[in-house]
């Protein structure tokens, strides 16, 4: 049998069983059944093997009320969801009184369909635990009275045993026990059960005293305490999960108690792990969204920013002040990249860039207000690198507001950036061999012990009591992604240094001698803006009639090609089109820009998006684009990219 849990899926209808399939097949065991009769001679033949049954409520030869029944006088503990299109979610409802867990309304939502399975499993795992726990503690309370302890014994050995007199003084423990607790039962024997079974809540810290009474009152089964901490003998804790009961005579008396537990540390940090995991991923969907509304937002204020220290002399204190501004804004932008690298994926859209410009700009940016300085050692003649501007400025704004905390009563970070060649046998293999630009942020902190360094890029690890635990991790994601690396050494008391390798690009990092601005001042034609916000439209609108463009504008991907085929119609084409790439509720850039290729192959077409995270950004000229641009942008990033298509 798979060591994976079960889950039948029952419905008259392929589609369907093979949608249910797909969705689960690489988390569960999946096995599906046309009709109720098959169900149930699955259900026959598997005995305990099924956990959860995705049963439809109406086919044509089945009543799923009955069937539902059918299921729970063969085992009662398979958990059931119900599954209605066509029957009325109140029949569905009347299926909850005959046993089932939920129902779910075709078509299905995935993530309601996938917490249903994952309450359902762990539901039954619960029922399995405790049938196992009952059966163990029967077979231990027979052991007792039939003073068979070792013969009995070899089926429980993973757990830890305890018994008591009816007083709650320790008769016996096995070696697991005595290993939980740190008591031998040499030392622990004819000792009160409640010093050698030290345990405390994990919810609210407070010691269970008293447990034979507990016990002897609840007169079943029962658990010790909530989430219990079991604290040895030298003061160790450990999660465990625990069971007491009585054990009783021939006559029926209780002469002592039984308490059974394991040790699930692992299991618990894994537990945990994992729901942070699944809070990431709800957390980058959200982020998605928000970033892409947000940047919308963003779009209106520097575009009109750009366009208003275009109307004012350089120098001044309104110029001085736009700038910095716009700055912000930029910055911004960047805040929302932080959760979607990490938790998304974060493509990056990856340009020719001068290390030492992002060095500056981003550590300025990042010690501003701090009473930490920054010490450059930048070479000349750095390689460029290919790298997503952004992205790579949250790494080094990361490490330095890393290094600025490490010292708190101010200091000096060093950093440097010089050109290496990486042989063979350098770093371990850990880089392919060739040409990198190695950046260095050194800091004289507090530096991390040993055992710190081994898990310093682990999600969630920190040593900061306010801390996430993601700076490092988004860090690390980033550098890899650049088929770079990241290093890191420290000592506590003098200091943390990480290391950077990005590869060098073969690329030249293109300087204008002429700004791009000016050459497209003398451009003319026509341009059609597609975007279904209307403030994006408005600022994008000016941004380009201030460059001297004729400006046309289409909410969604079918008015943007109606639109375009009109303007060819009546002789005044557009030269360029510029697609938001994501359009809720119509046709967005990836779509259109297929189907207007169809019709017009020559079409230039630049892709926009506040979603920079999507895989189009990033190989747009995969998508039929012929520029790309991330929202929110600035009056010259509209100059370089018009450029660059007009000029292709």
């Amino acid at each position: 049998m798979s060591s994976r849990a079960t889950i039948l899926v029952v419905d008259d209808e392929f589609g369907p069983r093979e949608a249910f399939r797909m969705l689960f097949k690489d988390c569960y065991r999946v096995i599906t059944a046309g009709s109720g009769k098959e169900a149930l001679n699955i259900i026959d033949c598997e005995g305990d093997g099924i956990d959860l049954v995705l049963l439809d409520i109406r086919m044509p030869e089945d009543d799923g009320i009955t069937v539902l029944q059918k299921i729970k006088s063969i085992n009662p503990e398979i958990e059931v969801a119900m599954v209605t299109a066509y029957a009325s979610v109140e029949t569905a409802r009347d299926a909850l009184k005959y046993g089932a867990i939920d129902y779910l309304i075709k078509p299905f939502d995935r993530a309601d369909a996938e917490e249903i399975v994952r309450r359902g499993i762990a539901r039954r795992c619960e029922q399995r635990d405790s049938r196992i726990t009952l059966q163990r503690l029967q077979l231990v309370n027979s052991a007792l009275l039939g003073n068979v302890e070792q013969a009995c014994y070899e089926d429980i050995r993973a757990d830890a045993v305890i018994t008591t007199d009816i007083d709650g003084l320790v008769i016996t423990m096995n070696k697991v026990a005595e290993e939980l607790t740190g008591w031998s039962l040499e030392d622990a024997a004819g000792r009160g059960i409640d010093e050698v079974f030290n345990i405390v809540s994990g919810k609210t810290g407070r010691q269970c005293r008293d447990i034979p009474e507990k016990i002897r009152k609840a007169g079943c089964i029962v658990g010790l305490t909530s989430l219990t901490v079991l604290v040895s003998k030298d003061g160790s804790r450990r999660t465990i999960a625990d069971s007491g009961t009585t054990v009783c005579g021939k006559d029926g008396t209780i002469i002592g108690i039984v308490i059974v537990f394991r040790d699930i540390t692992e299991k618990m940090i894994m537990e945990e792990e994992l729901a942070k995991a699944r809070k990431l991923e709800s957390l980058g969907i959200l982020a998605g969204g928000i970033a892409h509304d947000f940047n919308n937002i963003l779009m209106a204020v520097l575009g009109n920013i750009s366009l208003a220290k275009r109307e004012v002399m350089t120098g001044t204190d309104l110029y001085i002040k736009l700038f910095e501004a716009e700055k912000a804004v930029v910055r911004a932008k960047e805040l929302t990249q932080q959760l979607l690298t990490f938790s998304k994926g974060g493509t990056p859209v990856k340009n020719t860039a001068s290390v030492k410009d992002l060095i500056m700009d981003s550590a300025g940016f990042a010690l501003r207000g701090s009473n930490v300085s920054c010490d450059y050692d930048i070479s000349e003649g750095l390689w460029p690198v290919e790298v997503d501007e952004g992205q790579i400025s949250q790494v080094i704004s990361n490490l330095v507001i890393n290094a600025d905390q490490a010292m708190p009563d101010g200091g000096t970070i060093r950093i440097s950036a010089a050109n290496i060649s990486v042989g063979p046998s350098c770093i371990d293999g850990s880089i392919v061999e060739g040409k990198y630009v190695k950046i260095s942020v050194s800091d004289k902190g507090i530096g991390m012990p040993e055992d710190h360094l081994l898990r310093i890029f682990d999600p969630y690890f920190t040593t900061k009591e306010s801390g996430s635990g993601l700076g490092l991790s988004i860090v690390y994601s980033i550098v890899k992604r650049h088929d770079g690396l990241i290093t890191v050494e420290s000592k506590q008391g003098k200091g943390t240094t990480f290391h950077i390798y990005l590869p060098a690009s073969q690329r030249e990092l293109k300087v204008e001698d002429k700004p791009a601005a000016e050459f497209l001042a003398l451009e003319t034609g026509r341009v059609l803006v597609m975007d279904d916000e209307q403030a994006v439209r408005d600022v994008v609108g000016r941004i380009l009639e201030h460059l001297g463009w004729e400006v046309g504008y289409a909410e969604e991907g079918t008015r943007a090609i109606e639109a375009y085929q009109a303007a060819m119609d009546c002789g005044r084409p557009f030269d360029v089109v510029i697609m938001d790439l994501t359009i809720p509720g119509g046709m967005g850039g990836k779509e259109a820009v297929e189907r207007l290729r169809e019709v017009h192959p020559d079409v230039m077409v630049i892709v926009s998006s506040g979603y920079s995270n999507d895989p189009v950004m990033a190989d747009y000229e995969q998508y039929g684009f012929n520029g790309v641009i991330n929202k929110p942008y600035r009056i010259e990033e509209m100059i370089e990219v018009l450029h660059k298509v007009t000029h292709q």
